[in-house]
This record gives C-alpha cells, sequence and structure tokens, in this order.
C-alpha cells in the first residue's frame, strides 16, 4: 500500500497513521524506504504507542511524533491539507463503533489531506461477520484469532454507508480488494485463513 501511495503521488509521503499499534509497519516508514517526509501516529494503548516510539526510533522514521489517545478525539493535529496519506489499518471496527463516530473521523481524514490524498486502511467485511449479526451501525460482535487476538468486542462498519460518508467529505473509492486479493496483486499471500475476512480499500480527496 505504501509502495502504491508513493507511486501515485512520486514522492515522499507525508503520514497520519490512526491506530499505529505497536508500530508494526515502522519498516515501510523508514530510512530504508526513504519515502516519509513526516509520520504522526496514534494509539489508544500506551505500551504499544512507546513500543511503536522504539521501532520508529530503530528504523529512522523521519520527524516521527506517536501520542497516546482515541483515533478520532486525539486524531493528530496537522496542518490544514498536509498529508498526503492517512492510514487505518485493522481498527475501523474499533473507532467507527457508530455513524457519527465515523463521520468525525472521515471529517479528521478530509482536513488533513491536501487535494489527491490517499486515505487507505484494511477493515473488517461485514459479508464474514457470524450469522444473527446485523449489517448496521454499531452492532457488536466478538472475534479471536488464537496466538494473535484475544476476545474482543468489535463493531459493524458498514461499507456502503461508509463509503457514502466518505463521499460527503470528498473522500471517494479508489478501489477495495479482499485481503488475499491485495495481497497476490502485491505478490505475497497470507498464511492466516482468518484473514480472508478483512478487505484493503483507497479513497482519494477530491
Amino acid at each position: 500500500m505504501c509502495r502504491w501511495a508513493r507511486a501515485w503521488h512520486g514522492g515522499r509521503l507525508r503520514v497520519v497513521d490512526v491506530a499505529c499499534g505497536r508500530g508494526g509497519d515502522a519498516g515501510k516508514f523508514g530510512e530504508r524506504e526513504g519515502n516519509v517526509e513526516w509520520y504522526l501516529g496514534v494509539d489508544a494503548s500506551a505500551p504499544a504507542a512507546a513500543e511503536a516510539r522504539r521501532r520508529a526510533y530503530e528504523e529512522r522514521v523521519r520527524c516521527a511524533s506517536i501520542a497516546v489517545g482515541d483515533g478520532v478525539d486525539a486524531f493528530p493535529a496537522c496542518e490544514c491539507g498536509a498529508a498526503n496519506l492517512v492510514t487505518c489499518f485493522f481498527a475501523l471496527h474499533y473507532i467507527a463503533t457508530s455513524e457519527e463516530r465515523a463521520d468525525a473521523l472521515l471529517a479528521r481524514v478530509a482536513a488533513a489531506l491536501g487535494p489527491g490524498g490517499i486515505f487507505a486502511g484494511c477493515a473488517v467485511d461485514e459479508r464474514a461477520l457470524p450469522a444473527g449479526v446485523p449489517r448496521a451501525w454499531g452492532a457488536r460482535y466478538t472475534f479471536q484469532l488464537p496466538q494473535l487476538i484475544e476476545s474482543t468486542e468489535e463493531c459493524c462498519v458498514p461499507w456502503a454507508a461508509f463509503a457514502a460518508l466518505a463521499a460527503e467529505r470528498g473522500l471517494h473509492v479508489a478501489f477495495r480488494r479482499s485481503f488475499d486479493k491485495f495481497l497476490r496483486g502485491a505478490g505475497m499471500r497470507s498464511s492466516v485463513v482468518e484473514n480472508r475476512c478483512y478487505f484493503m480499500f483507497a479513497l482519494i480527496k477530491a
């Protein structure tokens, strides 16, 4: 995704990473890739943010700043239109717990991005949710991935409704692909069967 974004912009990335976790993507933004002008991250977990800072330092991510807080209320502050890439991987189902929260997130994303900027992420496909879970904003369910994710509560984010909200904020769908298809397109394969319930997306700021 980062390589696609860099090719799209033809230059260095100015990144806002919502729910950056433990900094697993630090290598993609580090000195070896040489593709980042600055990087702003935020995560709700203080231990995760601390580890992300360590990894950002280790990978020599340029001008990295990582805060602790909610992805909406503590959305990293940057000049309006200064970012050209906002990411949110494997976290929409924790952040966009209602239509209002989703719209608040999209408003912040749209304000951070300049024209042609990209909002990219990975989200749960509501079609893969357990039977009996309504495909509606905020419908709750539990998910567990042995040895990776403990049993935790997540919320349904209906994609069609999310994309419609995004369009109202000037963010338009560039692509939506299953996680498996996206990885195959990048010459990789997922070894985790449960990853098939996720999809990758990219929205472009008008």
